[in-house]
């Protein structure tokens, strides 16, 4: 027991010693080591460090290259957010939009501010174009790194062949005073007993073993590694893949390209570019023959002859083979990869490769089968209702076996019916070989006819509209709609331009439900966005409230908030002077500059930023003061007796609806008492008001 109360008194401090703090990053001050492009940087602070695979760090903006892969690092703690204050908004030039793929968490941006959210100690995140960053705010929350039990390495590395008798393999693990147990096999199939790793040993034919580290009762995860034995070297041939004769069609076009010559296919994206340059005289001056593997693309080899032995990029000087990802076997300084093999891929992951020629070596050795991967129709996708797959395979006489989400595989026979979303993995076999497995995700959409239902749907859930939306208001790709039951927005690149307020959609637009920021009724990825033109145009008038009255509960309708008074803030900011409340100019209107001693009434679109319900402003109208008649309290446009008996029915209630109270002050002084009773009626029995 007392061992139980001094482990969660050693916990609670541990809590209180990893309480949230921030780690600011500004450019121009907290400064890297590059200013220049393709070339890693990275700037560490206060137990935070953030690198990247080509960036420049050392400028007045942190520059995130396109195509680079950002990690950030903490060892202070998990990391739970981070936001980059970009000096673009959105997706312009340089803005936080262009930030896509992280490794962990969620990523969302807005305006000029992106922001990670999660709860790791590292993530990657990913620029499809240049980020330029002014500020980079890293909050590190309550919970600290875990030490985790590291899995033990191989050397040689998984996909290591030998041509020798024997070769030696040897283990090793990170955390100190881990033991390791290795075995031949995999974990689900095991062929040997468990060994005690004590020293390197031999192994002598091909093979595959598998690995793990222990340390008292904690174990890691298991690690597999496959070493082939090749056999005695056989006669081999050379296929050579030359730009400038192996031209094929659309070549000068960025997109798959593929050429099969000799029973090797070679297929990759980008561009094939055969041109020369002259000068003015007609002499040549530079020439271009080359394959153009496009940044974050592939170039992938098959054979249908011998194995794949050799492959030898002869590059243009300033696009190397540096520019592909690591490949075992690949060695990046002669352009060379050697290995054992029928198929293989190679990414150009920070640069463009481009090579003139391309050298493939392959042995004599003709397999007698050749399996061909089944083909799964469709190729996934969203559906609704049910979703009918099928299976063919081009080798004659081969076996199809599917397996649904990981389950057993059993044999395809007939079409399968999908009620519900799922994932089908396929491949054949014909005497004893089998073919690659291939896949197909099929997402099923959720079928709701209102908002109230859409906004109900999980997170993140595909689904279909079969109702009727009215359109409230458009900004670019921003499209506010509503109907009886409630509001929300659909976003995204495919939605129409221009669409006027007031319109009718028709029924079956899809999209996927995204609860944004905690708080908005999003409509993420729509398609089939048309307005019914056979509707006549619904008449859009603002919901009217009063300050206080705008809420998270109000989150995407069109509201007018009149008769307020106004106070200026940071660039394209307003604040409601009684409450603070928060008018953003997202859409970029002409925003008033002489507030003081003014009232104005505010129309525009409840969002949520910063924890905070703000308003962004469609139209901001000064209140011109009124024309008043004095002495016409009951405010019909006349002085008469009656405006007498207003009066008095005011002094007597209280009520300020019976009456006009700026016509009802006749005698001036700023104030509705009975006196004004008196000079209403001298006023009617002489016709004269007093000076």
């Amino acid at each position: 027991m007392k061992k139980l109360f001094s482990l969660l008194f050693v916990a609670l401090l541990t809590m209180s010693a990893w309480a949230e703090t921030t780690v600011t990053f500004t450019a121009g001050t907290d400064l890297g080591l590059t200013t220049v492009n393709n070339s890693p940087d990275q700037v560490s602070k206060d137990g935070i460090t953030i690198a990247c695979d080509n960036a420049a760090f050392a400028t007045a903006q942190y520059r995130f290259y396109a195509g680079s892969t950002a990690t950030i690092t903490s060892t202070v703690g998990n990391i739970t957010k981070v936001e980059f204050t970009c000096t673009g908004s959105n997706t312009s030039d340089n803005g936080p939009g262009h930030f896509d793929a992280v490794s962990a968490g969620d990523y969302a941006y807005d305006a000029k501010v992106g922001t990670w959210t999660g709860n790791v100690a590292e993530f990657t995140i990913h620029a499809n174009k240049q980020v330029r960053a002014t500020q980079i705010v890293v909050t590190v929350g309550g919970e600290a790194p875990v030490e985790t039990l590291k899995a033990p390495v191989f050397d040689p590395a998984d996909g290591a062949t030998f041509d020798g008798e024997s070769m030696q393999v040897s283990l090793s693990c990170a955390t100190e005073n881990a033991n390791i147990q290795w075995f031949y096999g995999t974990p689900d199939a095991p062929e040997s007993n468990y060994n005690y790793y004590q020293e390197p040993f031999n192994v002598y034919e091909t093979c595959t073993l598998t690995a793990y580290s222990y340390k008292g009762t904690d174990m890691s995860e298991y690690v597999t590694v496959h070493y082939t034995k090749i056999e005695p070297a056989q006669e081999t041939t050379e296929i050579s893949f030359v730009a400038l004769n192996d031209t094929v069609e659309g070549g000068s076009t960025a997109g798959w390209h593929s050429i099969v010559k000799d029973g090797v296919t070679m297929k990759f994206y980008g561009t094939v570019s055969n041109y020369t340059l002259t000068d003015s005289l007609g002499n040549v001056t530079n020439e271009y023959h080359q394959y153009r593997i496009h940044k974050n693309r592939t170039i992938q080899f098959t054979t249908k002859v011998g194995n794949i032995r050799k492959i030898e990029f002869i590059c243009d000087p300033s696009n190397p083979v540096t520019g592909f990802a690591d490949v075992q076997g690949l060695n990046k300084e002669t352009g060379i990869w050697e290995g054992l093999t029928r198929d293989i891929t190679f990414t150009a992951s920070n640069l463009q490769v481009r090579a003139n020629s391309i050298i493939v070596t392959v042995d004599d050795q003709i397999p007698t089968i050749t399996v061909e991967a089944p083909v799964i129709s469709p190729e996934g996708g969203k559906f609704t209702g049910t979703q009918e797959v099928t299976i063919t395979c081009e080798t004659e006489g081969a076996t199809i076996l599917y397996s649904i989400n990981d389950a057993d595989y059993q044999e395809y026979n007939a079409p399968i019916t999908l009620t519900e979303t799922a994932t089908v993995k396929a491949y054949a076999e014909l005497e004893g070989e089998t073919s690659d497995v291939v896949e197909a995700t099929y997402t099923k959409r959720a079928e709701v006819a209102t908002l109230a239902d859409a906004n109900a749907l999980p997170n993140k859930t595909d689904f279909v509209f079969y109702g009727n939306v009215v359109t409230v208001y458009q900004y670019g790709s921003n499209l506010w709609v509503k109907d009886d039951s409630g509001y929300g927005l659909i976003y995204g690149s495919q939605v129409p331009k221009n669409i006027p307020d007031g319109s009718t959609l028709k029924e079956e637009w899809d999209a996927q439900y995204y609860f944004f920021r905690g708080a908005i009724n999003e409509y993420q990825y729509p398609n089939n966005v048309v307005v019914d033109e056979e509707e006549p145009l619904v008449e859009i008038v603002p919901n009217e409230y009063t300050s206080d009255q705008i809420t998270t509960e109000k989150i995407n309708e069109r509201v007018i908030l009149k008769g307020l008074t106004l106070l200026a803030g940071p660039e394209n900011y307003l604040y409601n002077s009684t409450d603070s409340l928060t008018i953003y100019n997202q859409f970029g209107i002409t925003l008033p500059t002489e507030l003081e001693g003014k009232t104005y009434d505010v129309e525009g679109m409840v969002s949520y930023y910063n924890n905070k319900v703000q308003i962004m402003p469609i139209t901001i109208t000064e209140v011109q003061a009124t024309d008043f008649v004095r002495g016409d309290a009951d405010g019909n446009g006349e002085v008469k007796i009656a405006d007498v008996t207003a009066l008095i029915n005011f002094l007597l209630s209280g009520d300020t609806s019976l009456v006009n109270l700026q016509s009802a002050d006749c005698d001036q002084n700023g104030e509705v008492k009975i006196a004004d009773v008196t000079v209403l009626i001298n006023y009617l029995l002489s016709g004269v008001w007093p000076e």
